[in-house]
């Protein structure tokens, strides 16, 4: 059977060359969030609270960089582009803010590292022990 997006009225499959993506799932508190925050982005009202069972896959169009990302801060963490949002994939300001704000952060990491003293070459003036 070929995968198909689960995304309500998208009719994407593998087999049209979409790129297909796993709805997550695993036991660690990271992966439990993920996944209750792309269930609550897919608004499937015939799905249970704990969302479907077996390996439902979301596609590619439904991401604005085209794939999921693992940084939380990210804006394709979880999906965001459907019927039912004004996000769309052409999100320019969404991506560049987000590349804005790692950049800051990285910055202010480098600028916090801690310094190291410099080792004194010589021993002048310094008493022997």
């Amino acid at each position: 059977m070929p995968r198909s997006c689960c995304v309500v009225n998208c009719t994407n499959r593998a087999s049209d060359g979409c790129r297909m993506f796993n709805i997550p799932g695993g036991k660690h508190a990271f992966a439990k969030n993920r996944r209750r925050l792309w269930l609550q982005a897919i608004r499937r009202a015939d799905w249970d609270p704990d969302g479907p069972k077996g390996g439902e896959s979301v596609c590619s169009a439904h991401f604005i960089a085209g794939e999921p990302s693992f940084d939380c801060d990210s804006p394709d963490f979880v999906p965001s582009i459907f019927p039912h949002s004004s996000i769309t994939r052409d999100s320019t300001a969404i991506v560049a803010r987000y590349e804005r704000r790692r950049k800051r952060e990285e910055s202010r990491a480098h600028d916090e590292r801690p310094r190291v003293m410099p080792v004194l070459e010589s021993n002048a003036g310094m008493p022997n022990p």
